[in-house]
């Protein structure tokens, strides 16, 4: 397996004439973003052949405008694995997301690989190939790159590329090659990267009032605007156990508020903070809290998580990709009328029918011959 750095522009941009013309490549990215808002990219990794990769020094080139041409090209299949990490970085370089994404970390729980599987456990079951991931948390910034980092660097391109044609033939092999559309679909949606204040008050949602969460928002707001124009990250503004103890004490006057949150952040801080909790009109925030099941319908709950594991072993599949616990009180809550996933598409074909009858009692759970089934 061989490798070339690439660190200008001519040399770049030979090569991506050649990944023009390929029907898929593996790609992946190293960054630093700790002490920034924005991911920093260090490399751009991209195999689009067998046994050879090109590792671009996004340091040292100046323009990565073509590069990010192939990257946003519908005609090319871009392979990932955990994609969501590397795709923010292209989104907010154009703000919008390529299309044709494949991402191998999804696409194996059609296979009933766990959800969340690391890069080199899944290696290690389709190639039997051990990875090492010692340099994960290296310095990328820092120059020159190391033999170590850019043979790291190599390797979570050359066997993702290997990779995905293996998972494509088994989900032929299994019948679940169409069971990939819209697989893919929370990656190439703008608020997974974007809507970041609303899962912080999704957190807090039983915590504090609608009232309280409003003010809480509007905190999460200002410090989403200073972390983006001072390129900071978010903690480094407020941090969110802060945010928490004004919540939970109310601060009436600025001294109140200076001696919560002590010396730990800029003058000008206090007051725009200050300012918020002051305000008379509060940007209006609702969100939905999960209801709560009572006693009868926990025991139906649990009965349908027993039909979903009995279907999603007899698919061979990861449970998750059919159903995840919200979808399941939601469907227990509002019947057909649910917004659950498994009511559409594949996911009905194999569970969401099943369901429906289960619900109207159509469908029942018996065990025989120390096996669960259906009748």
């Amino acid at each position: 397996m061989e490798y070339k750095l690439v660190e200008t522009q001519s040399e770049l941009d030979a090569y991506l004439q050649e990944i023009k013309k390929c029907d898929y490549i593996a790609v992946d990215t190293e960054f630093i973003r700790s002490t920034t808002y924005y991911p920093r990219p260090s490399l751009v990794q991209i195999c689009f052949k067998p046994q050879f990769a090109i590792l671009i020094d996004c340091v040292r080139i100046p323009n990565l405008e073509p590069l990010l041409d192939i990257i946003y090209d519908p005609n090319i299949i871009k392979v990932f694995h955990a994609a969501r990490q590397d795709l923010e970085i292209f989104y907010y370089k154009r703000h919008n997301l390529p299309k044709n994404i494949f991402d191998t970390q999804l696409a194996v729980m059609l296979l009933n690989f766990p959800k969340d599987i690391s890069y080199e456990k899944m290696v290690k079951a389709l190639l039997n190939v051990d990875v090492d991931k010692s340099q994960t948390h290296s310095d990328w910034l820092k120059r020159p790159l190391s033999a170590k980092q850019l043979q790291y660097a190599a390797n979570d391109v050359f066997y993702l590329y290997e990779i995905y044609p293996i998972i494509i033939k088994l989900l032929e092999k299994h019948k679940h090659g169409h069971w990939l559309e819209n697989l893919f679909a929370p990656l190439m949606d703008a608020n997974t990267y974007e809507n970041r204040n609303a899962k912080d008050i999704a957190k807090l949602s039983h915590d504090f009032s609608p009232e309280i969460l409003s003010l809480i928002y509007n905190i999460l707001i200002w410090r989403e605007d200073m972390a983006k124009r001072l390129d900071i990250p978010r903690n480094n503004v407020i941090d969110m156990d802060i945010i928490k103890e004004i919540a939970k004490n109310l601060p009436l006057n600025y001294q109140a508020l200076k001696k919560i949150v002590g010396n730990k952040f800029k003058e000008e801080y206090l007051e725009h903070i200050f300012s918020i909790i002051s305000a008379e009109d509060t940007l209006p925030f609702s969100i939905e809290k999960t209801p709560s099941l009572n006693k009868d319908q926990v025991a139906i709950y649990n009965l349908f998580k027993i039909l979903l594991q009995h279907v999603a072993a007899e698919q061979k599949v990861n449970e998750y990709l059919i159903a995840n616990n919200e979808e399941l009180i939601d469907f227990i809550l509002h019947g057909e009328n649910s917004h659950a996933r498994f009511l559409q598409g594949w996911r009905f074909e194999v569970f969401g029918n099943l369901a429906v009858d289960f619900l109207n009692a159509k469908k029942a759970i018996k065990i025989q011959d120390g096996k669960v089934v259906l009748e």
